[in-house]
């Protein structure tokens, strides 16, 4: 059985009539910049990454990988700024990195000592 390869967000996203470049990732905190069909720049996207496991989906494997965040977690996972706040863009891009770029920390198994009579 193949499984698909996890996607990765690409580099440009043509979305909800605009143009989304990508100008900084680092883990998986994004910026982009937004711009109409026309070239006017739009503003500012600052996005967390969303990871989703490879998944069998009635007899199906559905690729895991990266998403943008859907319009229902706008807000907890995106957030829009004006073409004019690219300092707040990247403000909010430097809190994102802050706290979704966290190391990966592995389970500590605890050493459990049974009571023994004395």
């Amino acid at each position: 059985m193949n499984i698909p390869p996890d996607t990765v967000i690409p580099l440009e996203v043509h979305q909800y009539g605009c143009t989304l470049t990508q100008i900084k990732r680092t883990g998986r905190a994004l910026l982009y910049e937004a711009r109409s069909p026309e070239g006017q720049p739009r503003g500012y996207e600052v996005m967390v990454a969303r990871l989703k496991k490879p998944s069998l989906l009635r007899g199906a494997w559905m690729a895991g990988g990266e998403s943008l965040p859907s319009p229902s977690t706008w807000g907890v996972f995106g957030w829009s700024y004006l073409p004019v706040e690219l300092d707040r863009a990247e403000a909010k891009f430097a809190t994102v990195c802050k706290r979704f770029n966290k190391p990966e920390v592995k389970p500590v198994h605890r050493i459990i000592r049974r009571m023994v009579p004395a």
